[in-house]
């Protein structure tokens, strides 16, 4: 927030996403080593909420900062944490990394829990760069209209938005594929346990 539009304001002038940036702030302002979230996004409105979740996402990263953080919602968990810890009635039913819990539950509550958004979030943890090895000879052809993505873009990201997509791997080379292809290398990849590289 730019010190010259905001220094003199105070909190009841400030939006909710504002407010919730000046919150991380101050936490962050007394340099702790473990810092503790509880719902901490909760209360904003959806677009707020992403924004206010990717600006955390990279500042958390920058800084290196181990945060614990509490909530309900499934997709800000896979979207936030590098290992997640499922909690059942106050009891651990699996911690480890978002992949492992949706391929590769320890007992039937994870794999029910995950249930209704399971497609949503096997997307959100599949790089496309993972599905290289399940895809066809890559097609050099661009069309046009076909979007760009680097090899560390998870396949949510290409969902709605193209039926044909550039995957950029490391090297720079581009793998020209339609959508419908690279859903099947998909289901290949979770089939043949891609996941667990």
């Amino acid at each position: 927030l730019p010190p010259a539009d905001f220094a003199g304001r105070y909190p009841h002038q400030l939006s909710g996403g504002q407010q919730q940036r000046i919150g991380i702030a101050r936490a962050l302002a007394a340099q702790p080593q473990v810092l503790l979230m509880d719902e901490p996004f909760g209360a904003l409105d959806p677009l707020i909420r992403h924004s206010v979740q990717e600006e955390f996402r990279q500042l958390q990263k920058q800084l290196g900062l181990t945060v614990v953080l509490v909530t309900h919602d499934v997709e800000e968990a896979f979207l936030l944490g590098d290992q997640l810890m499922l909690l059942d009635e106050g009891r651990t039913q699996q911690i480890g990394p978002a992949k492992e819990l949706l391929f590769d539950p320890t007992n039937d509550y994870v794999a029910r829990f995950f249930d209704q958004q399971r497609f949503k979030l096997e997307m959100m943890v599949t790089p496309l760069g993972h599905l290289l090895p399940f895809l066809p000879e890559a097609g050099t052809s661009r069309k046009a209209d076909a979007m760009p993505f680097g090899e560390s873009d998870t396949l949510d990201k290409a969902m709605g938005k193209t039926e044909d997509l550039i995957i950029i791997d490391s090297a720079g080379r581009e793998h020209a594929h339609r959508l419908p292809v690279v859903l099947e290398a998909f289901y290949q990849y979770k089939g043949k346990g891609g996941w667990r590289a």
